[in-house]
């Protein structure tokens, strides 16, 4: 059994190496995540916060915007 050749420290020297070394590796990809979430989030909130203000919002509510215009009446 391998384990039986590991001293305790020597274990748990290689558990937190191995710990460190993929929050080494992953920190940038969390980081990127965190990011977009706070964009994604800060977007959500300051969208009725901009109608407040007067800014018209475009959300295809138009009567005609699902219709060819084109296309006759049936």
């Amino acid at each position: 059994m391998a384990l039986s050749r590991l001293t305790w420290p020597q274990l748990a020297l290689v558990t937190v190496l191995g710990v460190a070394g993929g929050l080494y590796v992953y920190k940038p990809i969390y980081q990127q995540y965190s990011l977009e979430q706070r964009k994604a989030r800060e977007r959500v909130r300051a969208g009725p916060a901009q109608q407040k203000e007067g800014e018209a919002v475009e959300d295809g509510s138009d009567s005609n915007s699902h219709c060819d215009s084109n296309a006759p009446e049936s």
